[in-house]
């Protein structure tokens, strides 16, 4: 394992590697900003260490090259995201991968960790996507991806839900098709494992022996809570445990690795896939890297290849019509993770988004990222909040 971290490691170092983007050059001549209004949530989502989610917002960023070209990708609202259009805008016409290193190391002093990193990704998305669309092809095909579907697993299992309540979610999850569900665990910070081990118990009983289950803490245990725990719901069947302990704590990861029975499953919190050689060695088994917030879609790549190279399974978490795009480059057996609770309401504002057929996404053959924001309905109806560009 020392020698493939570290063989990793240069090839992180190394930079993006895709021929077809580096003989790219972008000129970068107009930006847009845009961000919608709230979008209030059926009811209030609570897990282990977090809650009530009671809304949800997003936003866009928008790249114009000199040719005309458009790139388009999910954003966040950063004072960093005018710092990097600006660079984009005053940096004239140059290969992609100048562009993308002006861009990266332009936030090392707030640290490639932390959430200016994860703008830089979208940022880079963009002008991903602006390539694909360039050549005329999907953006999944561009980065190598050789099949147009990935397989998709249910989450939910709000922790405030009655067991009765969690059950019957559930079981409306497995109804739909989806073969791997995952529910919220570690109530009241751990207080309430009794309670917890009823519920995994319960939902194991409800949706029968053939679907893969999983249970996601949060980071809310401590070491000896997650093993004990662990040990108590093994006899069920238990797929993965996702943030057993502290996301931070790699020494904590490994202990919890080198006793229980279950493996962990981390790597949502992380922005840099400098980190995951690490996690691995900690005993990480599934790693679950958020695409969108990873520091740029070669970071992404470079997660995946470690993946494959330690076995280790891949299960993607957020905007899951986005993480459908880097699941069709990775092994068939990547998962994109729809969390229901959040993502349903969500869904409403795209004008077009891949199809979902069950347990399956389907992704089209348009340009570029299969995902495309309604702004012209959600203008309509009052609920942009925000609408810049750049040059003003």
């Amino acid at each position: 394992m020392r020698r493939l971290h570290h063989k990793f490691c240069e090839r992180a170092n190394a930079g993006y590697a895709r021929p077809e983007m580096l003989t790219d050059e972008f000129e970068i001549v107009l930006a847009r900003y845009r961000s919608a209004r709230a979008v209030r949530l059926p009811q209030p989502f609570f897990d282990s260490s977090m809650g009530p989610f009671q809304s949800r917002s997003f936003a866009t960023i928008s790249l114009m090259d000199a040719d005309g070209t458009w790139g388009h990708a999910l954003t966040a609202d950063s004072r960093t995201l005018e710092a990097l259009v600006g660079r984009l805008l005053t940096a004239g016409r140059r290969p992609y991968s100048e562009h993308y290193s002006a861009l990266y190391w332009s936030v090392r002093n707030s640290g490639f960790r932390g959430p200016n990193a994860s703008i830089v990704g979208m940022v880079d998305l963009a002008l991903h996507d602006l390539a694909a669309c360039r050549r005329g092809i999907p953006l999944h095909r561009m980065l190598g991806a050789t099949r147009d579907f990935v397989w998709a697993y249910a989450s939910g299992g709000s922790t405030h839900l009655s067991q009765e309540e969690l059950v019957r979610e559930m079981l409306g999850y497995a109804e739909q098709g989806f073969t791997t569900l995952k529910m919220k665990v570690a109530r009241d910070w751990g207080r309430s494992i009794e309670d917890d081990v009823a519920r995994v118990r319960a939902v194991r009983k409800a949706v029968g022996a053939e679907i893969r289950l999983a249970v996601d803490a949060n980071q809310a245990l401590s070491v000896e809570q997650a093993v004990d725990f662990a040990k108590r719901i093994a006899e069920y069947g238990v797929a993965w445990f996702e943030e057993p302990v502290h996301s931070a704590d790699l020494i904590a990861l490994e202990a919890y690795a080198s006793q229980a029975p279950i493996p962990a499953a981390v790597g949502e919190s992380e922005r840099s896939a400098k980190v995951f050689p690490s996690l691995v060695r900690a005993g990480a088994r599934y790693l679950q890297p958020q695409p969108e917030k990873l520091a740029g879609v070669d970071e992404w790549l470079a997660v995946s290849t470690l993946a494959q190279q330690t076995g280790c399974e891949l299960t993607l978490p957020g905007t899951p019509e986005l993480g459908a795009v880097f699941a069709a480059t990775a092994p068939e057996a990547t998962l994109a993770e729809i969390l229901f609770p959040l993502q349903a309401p969500f869904g409403a504002f795209f004008a077009r988004a891949p199809k979902r057929e069950g347990n399956r996404y389907f992704l089209g053959t348009e340009p570029g990222l299969p995902l495309e924001i309604d702004w012209a309905r959600l203008a309509a109806e009052g609920n942009v909040e925000s609408d810049t560009t750049w040059p003003s």
